[in-house]
């Protein structure tokens, strides 16, 4: 299963894409890809859910590949660049 995420995400938008990871979960089986190449300004928030994407994949045996992650969020998660 592939996310391209794209524009601008403000808090709306993080609650938004919150309830679509929660729905898409039973369907990402084994390989979820979020890529972030085309995210622009964004919600502190979207740590926090991209973090918990994270935790559930963890805990459902989903490999997770967060591409093009911005400096801000690599921090964050504490992943390179």
């Amino acid at each position: 299963m592939a996310l391209a995420l794209g524009g601008r995400f403000d808090r709306q938008a993080v609650d938004d894409l919150d309830l679509l990871l929660r729905g898409l979960r039973p369907l990402a089986t084994r390989h979820l890809v979020v890529d972030l190449n085309g995210l622009g300004a964004h919600h502190p928030r979207l740590g926090r859910v991209l973090g918990r994407v994270r935790i559930r994949c963890l805990i459902d045996g989903v490999a997770l590949d967060l591409a093009h992650l911005p400096p801000d969020l690599a921090e964050e998660f504490d992943l390179p660049t």
